[in-house]
């Protein structure tokens, strides 16, 4: 049924987008994160938001995109003296595994 009264111009307050994108070398390694917030904060300057909301929404888009592009479990490089070496932000957790730290 047609309402005459209601009124279609409200419109929500826009939000920016800032889509970023990682290089899946990038995205994996222990640097994603600041590397994900300086370009995220660069160009969410350039669409003219204030710098602290770029800050934060920064960190949190960045923090959950690494994340999500690391996996969990990576096996790990065998050293010279058999030991397991794993990246900065994994750690050894057995069976040959290195974990991603939490």
């Amino acid at each position: 049924m047609y309402n005459p009264y209601q009124d279609t111009t409200t419109q929500a307050p826009s939000q920016a987008v800032i889509q970023i994108v990682l290089q899946s070398s990038v995205a994996q390694s222990a640097q994603c994160a600041p590397q994900c917030e300086q370009s995220c904060q660069q160009q969410c300057v350039q669409q003219q938001q204030p710098a602290a909301q770029c800050q934060s929404a920064c960190q949190d888009s960045c923090s959950n995109s690494c994340q999500q592009a690391q996996p969990a479990t990576q096996s790990c490089q065998q050293t010279p003296t058999n030991s397991c070496s794993c990246q900065s932000n994994y750690s050894p957790c057995g069976n040959g595994q290195c974990c991603r730290r939490k």
